[in-house]
């Protein structure tokens, strides 16, 4: 099955970060990563600039998390 593109938040109380996560299922997403707000549809507010913005500067692979999705979680499931 390929894989398709979800965009998703972590909402941390004041705000939200955002990112697309290429993954099999947004179920998929939640099961590994349940902090995550994951959108099958880009909500109607957000501009499609925001979203290529967004692609461009947090897109990840669910089968290789790197660079802030990847030091984050692995700090915060250490607690």
């Amino acid at each position: 099955m390929a894989k398709s593109l979800f965009l998703t938040a972590y909402d941390y109380g004041m705000g939200a970060i955002w990112s697309v996560i290429s993954a099999h299922s947004a179920d998929e997403i939640k099961k590994k990563y349940p902090e995550f707000d994951v959108f099958t549809a880009r909500p109607v507010w957000m501009e499609n600039s925001e979203y290529l913005s967004i692609l461009d500067d947090s897109f990840y692979d669910i089968d290789e998390p790197n660079g802030w999705l990847a030091e984050f979680f692995s700090s915060e499931r250490k607690l």
